[in-house]
């Protein structure tokens, strides 16, 4: 396996970091002091921070989870060895020979883990704005072990000539500062044949391309904890932290504060800080503007469209009060094995925040969902103040955009606004599985509640839609050769607009005449489940977890069937080539499935292990707070 523990220039986020020990410098990845958090360590400016409170604690919870029992099945263990483990030890080995250290040392923090990312802004010249970003991670007594790994595998990058070292003191503490190369492109060449011998995903491919180029980063251990760093100053501030000496970090930034209240107790989280964002736009807004100017005084020159205003626009929609958001996991919660929780700051509601207001609701499913359901949501949103909002945001683009813009806006209103205006705000997503399975046994249904019926028919009688009578109602679909393939459907009644698949909307006309013998609404399962969230909100759903696996059972156990209906529409039976060519596009999708997906372990240790999942969203004074639980098993 070639070298490549620490690529030139790029800092790796994939696989090969997690396989690596330099993955301890991703891997060690934040980490604090006892009483301090990555909070406490990150820049003030920072626009994302993340971490772990107490690693040893998080952990000790999680193990008391289905999800960690599930893991320790001997058959999910024989099979995770066989499709992933032994390959990752593999190459885990081959690192370390690389790197001439010791397995053994790569041990787990002990407590506060973190990562921040923050981009110092260049007034002058927004593009030349850098981006930087923090790794720390407390390992406490084993420190030392994971220092000698680390700085084993900065000897052998240097060694290989991947970056130049050198070390300087920072009071009591050294500071290691690597220098990477410019790459070459036979250099870059190479590096992609090694990337594509170690199988490294498209995507992950994709991820590293679009991550700035590293020229400098800077490694430190204080104490018990080591930090990395591509920002010197960075690192220096969170070494002055960890020694306790003041200065200013993001847990001075009130917007981090106030977002991370919104989540709760939680011991993993991540927060993302939107006014610095902000910031850069309107500098990249006020450089654009000059160069505008510039131009049009100049008779020479053609002058340029005038620049859009990012940030203009997204105030006129409402979209520009937004604070931070934030999310974050707690597991091993008295409401269930695990709560995944969400905060959205804005402490004005204005624009599309205001259609997402309303007053709280119940979920109180309709007599039409049965209780099989697969999983069934409700939300709330104002669409008739919709083309409001719009019109906002059309004001707010330059003159010439908005004259383009308007005759668009302008042609779909006559229709769309009546409807709009008369539908919600509660809105239904239903997911029925049609048994026995097929490949297209998934319906997804929306039912949208409706005030006055009479405006929709009369809207939707102007459009290119052709009517049905079915069950002293009317269906309506796009006519042949318009769409029809696509099935999708709507109908009026029982008071909802019904958008779905055909069967879909039939099954639910139909259950509107005559309701199921079983409904969802009066499941004590589906009630038991939904105690431990409030009795009304903004938005709320619930998945049953005995339907979505026996359907995913089929599903892995009948791919070749469902990539042949995936391909279906594509076929054209009156044309030899195309035909031959579907064929072997299906025969290759056939031949991509996964061998892990062919070998899966008894799928029921799921249901064993793990319960249904219940989810809700509150609008609150200060913008928007939810949680996901996921349950535990029925007993």
């Amino acid at each position: 396996m070639p070298s490549t523990l620490l690529r030139s220039r790029r800092f790796s986020f994939g696989s090969k970091l997690a396989a690596a020990a330099v993955a301890a410098l991703a891997l060690a990845a934040p980490a604090l002091a006892e009483k301090l958090s990555i909070t406490d360590l990150a820049p003030k400016n920072s626009i994302l921070v993340a971490g772990i409170h107490d690693y040893k604690t998080m952990r000790a919870s999680f193990d008391k989870t289905g999800l960690k029992a599930i893991w320790d099945e001997p058959t999910v263990k024989a099979w995770a060895k066989k499709h992933f483990v032994d390959k990752a030890t593999k190459q885990f080995d081959n690192v370390m020979k690389e790197i001439n250290a010791d397995k053994d040392d790569v041990v787990e923090p002990t407590g506060m883990v973190g990562m921040a990312f923050w981009i110092d802004a260049n007034a002058q010249d927004p593009s030349k704005s850098t981006p930087s970003f923090l790794l720390a991670a407390d390992y406490g007594d084993g420190a030392e072990k994971m220092h000698k790994v680390l700085t084993s595998a900065i000897e052998r990058g240097e060694k290989d000539k991947k970056f130049t070292v050198k070390e300087e003191k920072f009071g009591a503490h050294t500071i290691t500062h690597l220098t990477f190369p410019k790459p070459s492109k036979d250099d870059a060449e190479a590096e992609r044949e090694r990337e594509r011998e170690m199988g490294m995903d498209p995507l992950e491919r994709a991820l590293e391309d679009s991550m700035p180029p590293i020229e400098n980063l800077f490694y430190a251990r204080a104490g018990g904890s080591l930090l990395a760093s591509s920002s010197l100053v960075g690192l220096e501030s969170a070494i002055d932290r960890l020694d306790g000496k003041s200065g200013p970090s993001a847990e001075d930034n009130p917007d981090l504060k106030a977002t991370l209240d919104q989540l709760g107790e939680t011991h993993m989280f991540a927060a993302a800080l939107i006014e610095p964002l902000y910031q850069l736009t309107d500098l990249v807004h006020k450089q654009s503007v000059a160069a505008h100017e510039k131009a049009a005084k100049n008779p020479d020159e053609f002058a340029p469209t005038p620049p859009v205003d990012v940030r203009a626009i997204l105030n006129a929609v409402g979209l520009g009060d937004t604070r931070a958001a934030s999310a974050g996991v707690r597991f091993d919660a008295s409401e269930g094995q695990a709560v995944s929780s969400f905060g959205v700051l804005i402490p004005k509601k204005k624009g599309l925040y205001t259609l997402m207001d309303p007053p709280a609701a119940p979920f109180t499913p309709p007599a039409f969902v049965a209780a099989d359901a697969a999983s069934v949501s409700m939300l709330q949103f104002d669409f008739g103040g919709l083309f409001g909002v719009l019109d906002s945001a059309l004001a707010a683009l330059p003159k010439e955009m908005a004259e383009q813009a308007k005759p668009f806006l302008e042609m779909g209103r006559p229709t769309a606004a009546p409807i709009l205006s008369n539908l919600g705000p509660e809105a239904y997503i239903v997911q029925t599985l049609e048994r026995p399975f097929g490949p297209k046994s998934e319906k997804t249904t929306f039912a949208l509640r409706v005030k006055d019926p009479a405006p929709i028919k009369e809207g939707l009688a102007q459009l290119p839609l052709e009517a049905r009578d079915f069950q002293g109602n009317q269906i309506w679909a796009p006519p042949e050769g318009m769409g029809a393939d696509q099935d999708i459907a709507l109908s009026l009644a029982g008071g909802y607009l019904f958008v779905g698949p055909a069967k879909g909307v039939e099954n639910a006309v139909r259950s509107i005449a005559a309701p199921p013998a079983s409904t969802l609404a009066a499941d004590a399962a589906f009630k038991k489940s939904m105690t431990p969230l409030k009795t009304s909100g903004l938005s709320f759903s619930y998945v049953n977890l005995r339907q979505q696996l026996d359907y995913y059972k089929w599903t892995a156990a009948n791919m070749d069937k469902v990539i042949e209906a995936q391909f279906e529409s594509l076929k054209n039976g009156a044309d030899p080539d195309s035909k031959k060519w579907h064929e072997e596009m299906v025969k290759s999708a056939k031949e991509e499935i996964p061998a892990w997906m062919k070998d899966l372990p008894d799928l029921e240790l799921i249901a064993k292990h793990l319960g249904d999942s219940i989810t809700e969203v509150h609008a609150t004074p200060d913008g928007y707070r939810g949680r996901s639980i996921l349950l535990r098993p029925a007993k």
